[in-house]
């Protein structure tokens, strides 16, 4: 690789560095397999690798190492992996891999430059380079925290500079793995038009459109030949490998701005590898085989039409008088009858309608209410095995005063809050955080889990059926499934 004799790669992990090569090594899929390119760096190639370390897991027995990129890999390591050296003077074989001759060639202009590499430092074992393949340009993960909105918020989106991203849609969106620049706008007006405050900007039109996840109307001067709606622009360049979803350099302008680049993904040449090609390999000129018997033949059979048979003959029958129905009169009820009506019951006009008689307020919107209560040591721990772990004051204090549209939605940002809190975070594992990043619940203890219901469940202490607050977190508590089934038995009984 080219690395530079006498560089300390464990002192360069430690401190979270990188160190410069000569070559790097970027995988490209080609028609009929994976060419491995080795790329000398300098110009349009970066020469600076990532420098990690992987990290024992007394509870696995196992190192992992977290690659960086967005998103980020993490990779594990068994203690006793060996590598295993060549036998000197020959070249080792691998089974079902075709290796062509390497070539030599300039890097083409316009190519995918992006190289996704790093050394890994695993204790007992030589530094290990390792590239990996890259995903599709224009997706990320969401970063960055917004700006709070004001009543002068959507009146920046006609300046040059635009109107920046909301705080609100910073909160619900930050972690959460975006596959393409319109899957990330499409969600981002749907959220503005579930905020009244944010959608009262808009008129009936364009209100219309970002309920559909369309961008609205931009004024009419400010068209640019076909471009009409208000544009998402980025600062960060997703052609260049950096994660283009910071929210922070991300705003909302008009199609005539010139601030900040369009969410278009860029169309790479590409790399001249015809030597990793099998067709390359083989001999050129056009063959043609043609087979003695058509496959298939045998089951078409004859190729004769039919004979069209005759028309058949009309015979007149009989002619028939169909038999009517006798007119009845069926008997009715005499509203004056003294048995007509049931005393103390209703009459139709007054009975509620079958729908009312099904409704669940948890899919009615509200807002958030309550002061939760100080957490100290475990959370989740015997807490919400017992009475119930209540709400966090920090999650509360960030909750508070937000307007859900059902609590579906308050139970999938009440667990996007708790994955960014600094201190609670740290009580869950990197595969529970991935989930609450989504909006969904931490798996708690196989022994605190019952039948297919696996995940922590929230509580209302004061039940909904009996005028217990929604949206109230002072209401709210956390408990296993096993808990939460025991306190609901222990009621009906």
């Amino acid at each position: 690789m080219g690395l530079p004799e006498g560089r300390d790669l464990q002192a360069i992990a430690d401190a979270g560095g990188s160190v410069e090569v000569t070559y790097r090594i970027k995988p490209e899929t080609v028609q009929g397999g994976t060419a491995i390119i080795v790329a000398s760096t300098g110009g349009q190639l970066s020469a600076s690798v990532p420098v990690v370390n992987a990290v024992l897991d007394p509870l696995t027995g196992t190192y992992t190492a977290e690659i960086p990129g967005a998103p980020a890999r993490h990779l594990q390591f068994t203690p006793d992996a060996m590598v295993s050296p060549s036998a000197q003077g020959s070249t080792p074989s691998y089974p079902g891999l075709s290796i062509s001759a390497p070539q030599a060639q300039d890097i083409p202009a316009g190519v995918d430059t992006r190289i996704n590499d790093c050394i890994v430092c695993i204790p007992g074992l030589a530094p290990t380079y390792l590239s990996f393949g890259l995903p599709p340009v224009g997706s990320g993960i969401v970063t960055g925290n917004g700006q709070p909105a004001t009543e002068e918020w959507w009146k920046a989106a006609s300046q040059e500079r635009g109107a920046p991203i909301p705080a609100l849609i910073g909160d619900q969106f930050r972690g959460r793995e975006i596959k393409s620049f319109g899957a990330l706008e499409a969600l981002m007006w749907r959220t503005v038009a579930e905020n009244s405050t944010l959608a009262s900007a808009f008129d009936e039109v364009n209100k219309k459109r970002i309920e559909q996840g369309f961008a609205p109307f931009a004024p009419k001067n400010t068209w640019v030949a076909d471009r009409r709606e208000y544009e998402i622009r980025y600062q960060e360049s997703a052609a260049l490998g950096a994660n283009p979803y910071n929210l922070d350099k991300t705003s909302i302008t008009t199609p005539q701005s010139t601030h900040g680049t369009r969410g278009v993904v860029p169309v790479f040449a590409p790399w001249s590898v015809e030597f990793a090609n099998p067709e390359a390999q083989r001999p050129t000129g056009t063959r043609t085989w043609t087979p003695l018997l058509p496959p298939g033949i045998e089951s078409l059979g004859s190729t004769t039409l039919p004979i069209t048979p005759s028309l058949p003959g009309v015979y007149p029958g009989g002619i028939t008088s169909p038999v009517l129905p006798k007119n009845e009169t069926f008997p009715t009820v005499d509203e004056k009858d003294i048995g007509a009506s049931i005393p103390g019951y209703p009459a139709d006009p007054d009975l509620p309608s079958p729908d009312v008689l099904f409704l669940d307020r948890r899919d009615d919107p509200g807002v958030a209410t309550g002061f939760g209560q100080p957490i100290s040591g475990v959370w989740l721990g015997e807490a919400a095995r017992g009475a119930g772990a209540p709400i966090p004051s920090q999650i509360a204090d960030h909750l508070r005063g937000r307007e859900f549209s059902n609590f579906h939605r308050f139970r999938e940002a009440f667990w996007r809050a708790v994955a960014a809190d600094t201190n609670l975070k740290q009580q869950f594992s990197e595969s529970n955080l991935v989930k609450m990043r989504n909006g969904a619940a931490p798996y708690p203890g196989r022994s605190d889990q019952a039948g297919g219901r696996r995940k922590f469940e929230i509580h209302h202490e004061i039940e909904i059926a009996k005028g217990g607050a929604v949206y109230d977190m002072e209401n709210l508590l956390v408990l296993t499934p096993t808990r939460h089934i025991e306190i609901h038995k222990g009621k009906k009984e």
